[in-house]
């Protein structure tokens, strides 16, 4: 699973804006303690209320900004449909895992997936988030495999 970090994200948005961790906390209303934190790792993910100060100091939705966190944090490959889904479901307080290794109960293998959501009120219900990208790869190799072609765009 990939570790998600708002680190990243204030790192860059305070050399954007071309000023201190300490004019940030002034401008975005974030305590100064919790923007350091947030610099030094010790806060991985938003909270709410950082999201909310963050979403209104830059007049952006909250889904929009945990998707900028999430989007720096993930591979090239990961479908940015799927993040920006989780991303929503993130900002409406669905707490989100992003490329968790599911169990194939058929295989009794590793299935890949974008990452899934869920929320604690409503039971251990929970969505998952498909990536075609990772089913393709997965098709391909096995494909592979199974015929030991070298493949090319005909193929």
């Amino acid at each position: 699973m990939n570790q998600i970090s708002i680190s990243t994200y204030i790192h860059k948005l305070k050399n954007e804006k071309g000023i201190s961790f300490r004019q940030l906390s002034i401008d975005s209303k974030i305590s100064y303690g919790n923007i350091m934190d947030i610099k030094n790792d010790r806060i991985a993910f938003p909270t709410d209320s950082i999201l909310t100060k963050l979403s209104k100091y830059l007049n952006q939705s909250k889904a929009d900004i945990l998707f900028e966190i999430l989007k720096d944090d993930v591979d090239e490959d990961y479908s940015l449909t799927s993040l920006y889904y989780l991303a929503e479901l993130g900002a409406n307080n669905y707490t989100i895992v992003i490329n968790p290794n599911v169990p194939d109960p058929f295989r009794n293998k590793i299935m890949t997936f974008d990452g899934y959501a869920y929320k604690k009120r409503s039971g251990n219900t929970f969505t998952v988030v498909d990536s075609w990208s990772h089913i393709k790869k997965e098709h391909w190799k096995m494909f592979k495999k199974q015929y030991s072609l070298a493949l090319s765009r005909d193929s």
